[in-house]
């Protein structure tokens, strides 16, 4: 049986190299994820698997309307990493009924967005999608651009009171636009804001 050599430092050189595995590991986990400016995470959501993932996901929310950490297990079944002070913003290809695909982005807040964000953080692709999840709602207001195609749709805890199963619901809503490209708000409590003001026709993403 070989012995393991040492380093300089006496450790075994096997040490250095398994460190150095693990390195090589991370960088492969983090191909897919490649850094938007400001830190932002720009990342790419297996349509397939993400889809299987909120099916589990919408049944684990089927009369529970606890809005805390709803926000987290969504993103966790998309993929999307944790970030701090941005928002992630997850890119997924949706093949539409045309034969086209849709190059689009989803980010999922307890906030109102700026659009320009999506610029900064170069982030702005032929649609956006935004879903905004909070107890309250927010002073601060949504700001659109000229530039930006994004729709977000802000869900308070007043509004989803009203809906059984609500919070099942906007999963369900999510699924449907991974699948098809058109997003459809079927708690029927969402209030929309868009970018650009009632320039873009958002009708082919939502209904």
């Amino acid at each position: 049986m070989g012995v393991n050599s040492t380093n300089e430092s006496g450790k075994p050189n096997n040490q250095k190299q398994k460190s150095h595995s693990r390195k090589l590991l991370r960088r492969n986990l983090s191909s897919n994820r490649p850094s938007c400016k400001n830190d932002a995470a720009k990342i790419q959501i297996f349509r397939k698997p993400a889809i299987e993932k909120l099916k589990l996901l919408e049944k684990s929310y089927q009369q529970n309307n606890q809005i805390y950490g709803f926000i987290t297990d969504i993103k966790n079944a998309l993929g999307l990493k944790p970030t701090k002070g941005v928002s992630g913003y997850g890119i997924v290809n949706i093949p539409k009924s045309d034969g086209s695909v849709l190059e689009a982005t989803i980010s999922l807040t307890n906030h109102h967005g700026n659009a320009q964000t999506y610029i900064d953080n170069d982030c702005n692709l032929e649609y956006n999608l935004k879903i905004s999840v909070r107890k309250k709602q927010m002073k601060r207001k949504f700001t659109p651009h000229k530039d930006v195609v994004l729709d977000e749709y802000e869900y308070t805890g007043k509004e989803l009171r009203k809906v059984d199963n609500a919070l099942a619901l906007i999963i369900r809503s999510i699924i449907g636009f991974l699948e098809t490209g058109v997003y459809e708000d079927l708690t029927g409590v969402a209030v929309v804001h868009r970018s650009p003001l009632m320039q873009h026709d958002s009708s082919t993403h939502q209904k």
